[in-house]
């Protein structure tokens, strides 16, 4: 992969410039930063390219600097580097092309421009963003940014921050390093064929070499996933979507149902025709039909309970059919239901979620959730996504998924997971 530069506008860049723009304003929303929107097409593009840079030349030498993000001949986006905060737009304005979001670019665009700021003799450094613009706020935390000041700016809040560097223009309050990988397993670390490829299996091992820790977070059972332990070796597990956590320390943690809340839902899911009904009791599953891939026992005597011990999930399918709304109006007070692999509905303590098993799992090994990354590609892994220092999709995760994700990366079946790891981590 060809390194990223920041480069100023020149003459030989038009061509590009304007195939950007054109996507840009294609694409709809704010262009950012400012400086660009004066060589616009909602303007008529009334000055020519070469205005343009004559009017960027002349900032320049008074207000502010412009920086196109580049790799090879591409650009990616731009940064402005004013000389002087500006109100609360402060001192950097910056932003990625449409098409390049979600890969990182802008943590690294605003890397690059800090020690330029320290030759303009800024420091500290202010930087802002509306407060509802995550990204952008992962953004400059991840470059040592401190929230300073929230300020109502004509209704809209936006979000002051602070960046201090030393001598060396470095960051005084720099990320901390990451000292752990948090993976869903299916769709996300496996393959499609549920398999963990070897590359993958050796990035994760120099991880390990490196005193990063590996978790897992997964709906899967702890049984169902102790081939794929014996490989990885994961620190610490969150398996049942939550329900259940392995960790250091911890002993028979997790969320299991209450008795009398399966009891209900299993009489009202009974009254459903053509329903595929199992329970996931920790080391057994019981369901109502034949699943070999799950080594269910089959018990035929639903809504009666089948054990007597813990009962973690309720799982119920029809064949062809997403019925999740419907099984969400059947629910007790202390569950709730979510859908996976589109009809696969998966019935669960209301504290039984993938982040609070993420945050039981980051507790036990005295770890915050800002030096963590997730990687995810499905409905229960959102929160997991959001609250994590930075949140990675694999490019086949859901829609959903990508919008909250900081990142998007190659596919499960190309190892995503590593490749990403591979850059980011261990280059």
């Amino acid at each position: 992969m060809e390194q990223l530069r920041l480069v100023q506008p020149a003459t030989e860049h038009k061509s590009r410039y304007e195939e950007m723009m054109d996507e840009w304003e294609n694409f709809g929303g704010r262009i950012n930063p400012g400086a660009m929107r004066r060589y616009s097409k909602k303007l008529g593009r009334k000055v020519s390219y070469e205005h343009w840079l004559g009017w960027m030349e002349e900032d320049r030498k008074e207000t502010q600097s412009l920086y196109f993000l580049m790799q090879g001949e591409r650009i990616l986006g731009a940064i402005s580097l004013r000389y002087r905060s500006v109100g609360i737009d402060g001192h950097i304005g910056f932003g990625i092309r449409p098409s390049e979001r979600k890969k990182g670019y802008a943590t690294r665009m605003l890397e690059l421009a800090l020690p330029l700021m320290r030759e303009y003799g800024q420091n500290p450094i202010i930087i802002s963003c509306a407060k509802d613009n995550v990204g952008s706020a992962k953004t400059i935390l991840k470059n040592g940014g401190t929230l300073i000041e929230e300020v109502n700016d004509e209704g809209e809040l936006t979000q002051v921050y602070q960046i201090v560097l030393d001598e060396d223009a470095k960051l005084q309050k720099s990320s901390k390093a990451i000292k752990t990988i948090i993976t869903d397993l299916d769709r996300t670390l496996l393959h499609t064929d549920k398999t963990i490829s070897d590359c993958t299996q050796q990035v994760l091992k120099m991880c390990h070499e490196k005193g990063i820790l590996i978790m897992a977070a997964t709906a899967r059972p702890e049984r169902a996933i102790l081939d794929y332990h014996k490989q990885v070796k994961f620190d610490a597990m969150t398996v049942m979507n939550g329900a259940g956590v392995i960790a250091p320390g911890l002993e028979n943690a997790g969320y299991p149902i209450a008795r009398e809340s399966v009891a209900t839902i299993l009489e009202r899911l009974c009254a459903l025709p053509d329903i595929v009904l199992s329970l996931e009791c920790g080391n057994e599953v019981y369901a109502n039909i034949e699943i070999p891939e799950w080594e269910a026992k089959v018990f035929t005597r639903f809504p009666n309970l089948p054990t007597d011990g813990a009962i973690y999930k309720i799982l119920v399918s029809r064949e062809n059919e997403n019925i999740g709304p419907l099984v969400e109006t059947l629910l007790t007070e202390d569950t709730y239901c979510t859908v996976a692999n589109g009809n696969l509905v998966q019935i669960m303590n209301k504290k039984a979620t993938k982040w609070n098993g993420v945050q039981m799992m980051l507790s036990a090994c005295g770890i915050e959730s800002e030096d963590a990354i997730y990687f995810g590609d499905d409905n229960d892994d959102i929160e997991s996504l959001k609250n994590c220092g930075t949140g990675v999709a694999v490019a086949n995760a859901i829609d959903a998924v990508k919008a909250v994700a900081d990142v998007v990366v190659e596919s499960n079946d190309e190892d995503g997971v590593a490749k990403w790891i591979e850059r980011e981590l261990l280059a």
